[in-house]
C-alpha cells in the first residue's frame, strides 16, 4: 500500500492564522458595532425628523394657528409606534421648527431638523455644535444700529467679532449687543457677526439693515390781523438723537437755534423776517434735515407794544423817517420806521399836488421841504390809569402833582376799559367817540402857504362873515388849499373860531380831516407825560421832562426856549426844531425838547407859540357869544356826528373858570387838581374853564403871555378872532372807511 506524502498545517500555523483571524475579530468587530450603532441614530434622527413634520399635522388636527412657545410634547403627536417617552417640538428664535430633548429611552436628539444632534443615552450628553440661530437689528435710526446676537449655546462663547459692509472683524467683544454709529440716514448697511466657542469652532451671519430717513418738518402759514403766525410742524415719532429746531432772521442765518420739546411750534412775524427749521441728528450732523427757508415779506412793520393800534397809512399820507437834522425820507414800512418805547413816533407828510411819493421810493433820498405841504404824528389808541376823579368847584391848595401817567396801548378791537374812579382804567375818550385805532395830529400849529405877515392873519373876506356862514365858494376852497403844518412858517392866527373848524373840515373829507378837540389835545398831552413820551425820555432829567415853549414871539412853528419854565421870549424863538442832538447834562436837545418825545419824531408847538383853540365848547351859549365864534346853532347842530367834531361840555353849576366840576376824564383839565389862584398842581400851569361867557377851550399857552406855556395849561376864549391864537389840524381816516 502506497501513502500519500502531503503536509497538512503545522500546530504552529494554525496557531498563526487563529491569531490573525482573531486581531482582524478584535478590529473589525467595532468597526461594525459602530456601523451598526450609526444605523441605529441614523433611523432614531429620522424618527424624530418625522416627529418635527409630523407637527404640521398636529397643528392642523388641533386647530392651532402656531406652535406655542412652550412647544408640544412629542408624546402628544399621534405616531405609529411612538417610541417617545419625552421632549418637545418648538420654534427657536429664528422661528425654526426644533427638536428639544426629544427622547426614547435609549437615544436622545436636539436641534434643526437637518441638524440634528443624536446621543445615546441620557439628554445631558448632548453638546450642540455652535450655531446663531438669529442676528436682529434690535434698534436702528437714522445714525445708529444695534445688533443683538443669539446662540444655541450662551455657556460656551469664547467671543464675539463684529463688522460693517466690507470692513474686516474688529477685536473680540465680550457681549452679544454691537452699536454701530455715526450713519448715514436711508442707506443699508451689511451687518457682520461672527461668534466663537471654547473650541475654536465658529458660526457666522449677515443681515442687510436699513438705517431710518428724517422727514423735513412742514410750514403752515396764517395772517392774524397784523401779523403772520407760522406754525412748524416736526416729524410725529422723533428718535431719542433727533432734535428739533428753529431759527428766525431778518437776513443772515446765524448760529443761534431755538430747540423745540414738542412736535409743533407756532413762530410769529410783526414784520419782515426768515425762518428756517430743521430737525438735528446728534448721532450724524451730517444726517440733519434742513426745511426750506420761509420768508415773510412786502410785510408792514408793527410795533408789538401798540398792540394793534399801529399807524393808518392811506389816502395820500406817506409815512416818513426824520433824522436829527431835519432831513425827511420816504420811511420803509416793511422795516421799523417807529418804536415807541425808545419814544420814537410814527411821523408821515402830505406831499403838495405837484409831488409825487413814487419819486421817492428810494428811502435814502430826501423830500425836499417845499415838496412838503402838511407833518402829521401818529397817536395809537390806549387806555389810561385814572390818577384823579375829584371834581373840583372851586379853588383849594395846590399840590405838586405831576407824575408819570400809566398807559397801556390796545388795539381797536379791544376790551374798552370804563373805569371812572382813581386807579380804575379807562380807553381814551379821543379814540372811543370816533372808534379808531389812532388819530394823525399836526405836528405843528397850522400855517398858511405864502403868509409873510407876522401876525398870521388871513382877511377873512365877504364871504366869511361873522356871522359863521359855511358856504362852498371858490375862495373857501382856495383858503384850505393854502392850509399847511410846516417848521420854520408863520402860524394862521387872527380867526373866528369857525373859519378854523370850517377849512379844517374841508381840508381832507378822506381824512375825515377836522379841529382838535379838548380831549384829543388831553390824549396828546397824557401820551407825553407817560414812558412812551418826553416824560419816558432818559436824556432828560426830573423838571426837564416838561415839554419846552415854544418862545418865539412871531410865532414861527417849531421853535424852542431850550429848557424848562415859562419865563423868556425870542423874536424868531431861540433853537429850531431841528437841533435834535443831545447836550448830555439832563436838558437833553435843545430844539427837539420843545416835541412831546423830547426828540424830532414828536409834536411842537403844544407849549407856547400861539394859544391853540379847541373844538370843545360849553353848549349853555348865549346868543351873542355864538355870534362872536362865528357859529350859530344851526351850524353846529348839522353835524349828525357832533361828537365826531365837538366836546360839548355841560354849564359848570357855579358858571366860574375856577369850577371844574363838568370836564371830561382825558381832556387833561380837571384831573389836573387841586387847583388855586386859576392855577393847577401839574407844572402849576395856568387853569381857566369854560363858562357860557368864554364857552370855547384854548390849550398851550402862548410865547408871551403873562400866564405862561405848557401843554397842560387850559383857558378860555368867545370865539373871536385873536393874534395870539391858532389852531392845530387833526386826521382820522378810519372813521372815513
Amino acid at each position: 500500500m502506497k501513502m500519500n506524502n502531503k503536509k497538512g498545517f503545522t500546530l504552529i500555523e494554525l496557531l498563526a492564522v487563529i491569531v490573525i483571524l482573531g486581531i482582524i475579530a478584535l478590529i473589525a468587530t467595532p468597526i461594525v458595532i459602530n456601523v451598526i450603532e450609526k444605523a441605529r441614530q441614523e433611523s432614531y434622527k429620522r424618527s424624530v425628523e418625522f416627529a418635527i413634520d409630523a407637527t404640521d399635522y398636529y397643528l392642523l388636527e388641533e386647530k392651532i394657528d402656531e406652535i406655542p412657545s412652550e412647544g408640544i410634547e412629542v408624546t402628544d403627536l399621534k405616531l405609529k409606534n411612538n417610541s417617545f417617552k419625552s421632549g418637545v417640538i418648538k420654534e427657536n428664535s429664528k422661528e425654526e421648527v426644533i427638536a428639544d430633548k426629544v427622547s426614547n429611552g435609549e437615544y436622545c436628539a436636539s436641534g434643526r431638523k437637518n441638524k440634528l444632534t443624536v446621543v445615546k443615552g441620557s439628554c445631558d450628553e448632548i453638546v450642540e455644535p455652535l450655531e446663531i440661530y438669529k442676528v436682529t437689528a434690535n434698534s436702528v435710526t437714522s445714525s445708529s444700529i444695534t445688533v443683538v446676537v443669539d446662540t444655541n449655546n450662551t455657556n460656551n462663547i469664547k467671543g464675539y467679532y463684529y463688522a460693517i459692509n466690507d470692513e474686516i472683524y474688529g477685536e473680540k467683544e465680550e457681549t452679544n449687543t454691537k452699536e454701530f454709529t455715526g450713519l448715514t440716514k436711508n442707506t443699508s448697511y451689511k451687518i457682520k457677526v461672527k461668534v466663537e466657542d471654547n473650541e475654536g469652532v465658529t458660526s457666522e451671519e449677515i443681515i442687510t439693515v436699513k438705517t431710518t430717513d428724517i422727514s423735513a418738518p412742514t410750514y403752515k402759514i396764517a395772517e392774524e390781523g397784523n401779523k403772520v403766525v407760522v406754525t412748524i410742524t416736526y416729524p410725529s415719532e422723533k428718535e431719542a438723537n433727533w432734535v428739533y429746531e428753529y431759527q428766525q432772521y431778518t437776513s443772515e442765518i446765524g448760529d443761534s437755534w431755538i430747540e423745540v420739546e414738542g412736535t409743533t411750534e407756532e413762530v410769529e412775524f410783526t414784520s419782515n423776517g426768515k425762518l428756517v427749521a430743521r430737525v438735528r441728528d446728534k448721532g450724524n450732523e451730517n444726517n440733519t434735515v434742513v426745511a426750506s427757508e420761509y420768508e415773510v415779506a412786502n410785510m408792514a412793520y408793527t410795533d408789538e407794544v401798540l398792540k394793534g393800534s399801529d399807524p393808518v397809512i392811506t389816502n395820500g399820507l406817506v409815512p416818513v423817517k426824520i433824522d436829527n437834522e431835519g432831513k425827511v425820507t420816504k420811511a420803509n414800512t416793511e422795516e421799523e420806521w417807529y418804536n415807541y418805547e425808545k419814544q420814537e413816533w410814527a411821523n408821515a407828510v402830505i406831499l403838495t399836488d405837484n409831488a409825487k411819493e413814487s419819486d421817492y421810493n428810494d428811502y435814502t433820498k430826501q423830500i425836499p421841504e417845499e415838496k412838503i405841504k402838511a407833518y402829521f404824528v401818529w397817536i395809537p389808541r390806549y387806555k389810561y390809569q385814572i390818577f384823579n376823579d375829584t371834581l373840583y368847584s372851586s379853588s383849594t391848595q395846590i399840590e405838586t402833582r405831576e407824575e408819570e401817567i400809566q398807559i397801556e396801548f390796545q388795539g381797536k378791537d379791544d376790551i374798552i376799559a370804563n373805569g371812572e374812579k382813581t386807579g380804575t382804567w379807562l380807553t381814551h375818550p379821543a379814540f372811543t367817540t370816533l372808534d379808531v385805532s389812532g388819530i394823525w395830529v399836526g405836528k405843528f400849529e397850522v400855517g398858511y402857504n405864502q403868509n409873510s405877515s407876522t401876525s398870521g392873519d388871513i382877511t377873512v373876506g365877504s364871504n366869511w362873515t361873522t356871522s359863521g356862514a359855511a358856504d362852498t365858494t371858490t375862495y373857501s376852497e382856495e383858503l384850505v388849499k393854502k392850509i399847511i403844518v410846516k417848521p420854520n412858517v408863520y402860524s394862521w392866527r387872527n380867526q373866528i373860531l369857525h373859519t378854523f373848524f370850517q377849512t379844517f373840515y374841508n381840508f381832507d373829507r378822506n381824512l375825515d380831516s377836522h379841529m382838535m378837540k379838548n380831549t384829543e389835545w388831553g390824549a396828546v398831552a397824557y401820551l407825553s407825560n407817560s414812558k412812551y413820551g418826553k416824560w419816558g425820555n432818559t436824556d432828560y432829567t426830573e423838571g426837564n421832562k416838561e415839554v419846552y415853549k415854544n418862545d418865539s414871539i412871531r410865532y414861527y412853528t417849531g421853535r424852542s426856549i431850550g429848557k424848562p419854565g415859562e419865563s423868556g421870549s425870542n423874536q424868531n424863538g431861540t433853537y429850531n426844531w431841528n437841533v435834535a442832538i443831545d447836550r448830555e447834562d439832563g436838558t437833553g436837545a435843545a430844539g427837539a425838547g420843545a416835541s412831546t418825545t423830547g426828540n424830532i419824531t414828536g409834536i411842537y408847538d403844544m407849549s407856547g407859540g400861539s394859544g391853540e383853540c379847541m373844538a370843545g365848547y360849553n353848549k349853555n351859549i348865549t346868543s351873542d357869544k355864538l355870534t362872536k365864534s362865528g357859529f350859530d346853532k344851526e351850524p353846529i347842530t348839522q353835524y349828525s356826528d357832533l361828537a365826531n367834531y365837538f366836546d360839548v361840555y355841560e354849564n359848570t353849576p357855579t358858571n366860574l373858570e375856577s369850577d371844574y366840576s363838568t370836564r371830561k376824564l382825558g381832556d387833561a383839565t380837571g384831573e389836573l387838581g387841586p387847583f388855586s389862584n386859576y392855577r393847577s398842581s401839574w407844572y402849576i400851569d395856568s387853569a381857566y374853564f369854560i363858562n357860557s361867557s368864554a364857552p370855547w377851550f384854548v390849550r398851550g399857552g402862548t410865547s408871551g403871555s403873562v400866564n405862561g406855556a405848557g401843554v397842560f395849561i387850559f383857558e378860555r376864549t368867545t370865539g373871536v378872532s385873536n393874534s395870539n391864537y391858532s389852531s392845530r389840524l387833526v386826521l382820522s381816516p378810519e372813521n372815513r372807511s
